[in-house]
C-alpha cells in the first residue's frame, strides 16, 4: 500500500518526495496535511518545510502520492519505546541516554551535541538487545531501516 492510499504521514514527519511541476527531489518536514481540494486536483498532499532555516527555506505542497518515503521523528519513536520499556529503562540502563538523545529529535538529520542522529540511534540499537516483543521488534526494524542498516 502506498503513502497514498494509506495516508500514512503526519505533521513532524521527514518526508522525501518529487515536486509535482518539475519533477525535483524535495526533503524536508511535513508542517501540514491537507485534505483534497478542487484546486489541488482534488488530492490530498502535504506542505513540506524545505532547508528550514537557510536563506532558501521554503513550504512546498506535495500531493501524497509524489511521497516516496515518510519517517516518524525520532522524538515520537522514543515516546513508543518509553511507554512499551517503561521501568525497566531505569536511570542507569546503558541504553536509557539513547533514548533521551532521540526524544529531542525530529529527522535523521539531526545531531545531539556532538553526535549526529544515526550515532545515536545506532547507539541505542547496540544497547537495546534485552528490550523484547512486538513494540520492540518494531521499533527496532524502524529505526534500523531509517539508519540504513539491514
Amino acid at each position: 500500500m502506498s503513502l497514498y492510499e494509506s495516508h500514512d504521514v503526519d505533521t513532524g514527519y521527514w518526508v522525501k518526495a518529487t515536486r509535482e511541476d518539475d519533477g525535483s527531489p524535495v526533503h524536508g518536514e511535513v508542517r501540514q496535511v491537507t485534505e483534497p481540494t478542487p484546486e489541488r486536483g482534488g488530492r490530498p498532499g502535504v506542505e513540506v518545510l524545505v532547508e528550514a532555516g537557510t536563506p532558501r527555506e521554503e513550504k512546498v505542497w506535495v500531493p501524497l502520492e509524489r511521497v516516496t518515503s515518510a519517517d516518524r521523528p525520532l522524538s515520537l519513536i522514543a515516546q513508543d519505546i518509553h511507554k512499551d520499556w517503561g521501568g525497566k529503562l531505569h536511570a542507569h540502563h546503558p541504553a536509557r541516554p539513547y533514548v533521551e538523545a532521540m526524544s529531542t529529535m525530529g529527522s535523521m538529520h539531526d545531531r545531539f551535541g556532538e553526535d549526529d542522529a544515526k550515532d545515536i540511534v545506532l547507539r541505542f540499537l547496540v544497547n537495546a538487545s534485552g528490550w523484547r516483543g512486538e513494540v520492540a521488534r518494531h521499533v527496532k526494524a524502524e529505526l534500523k531501516r531509517m539508519a540504513g542498516v539491514k
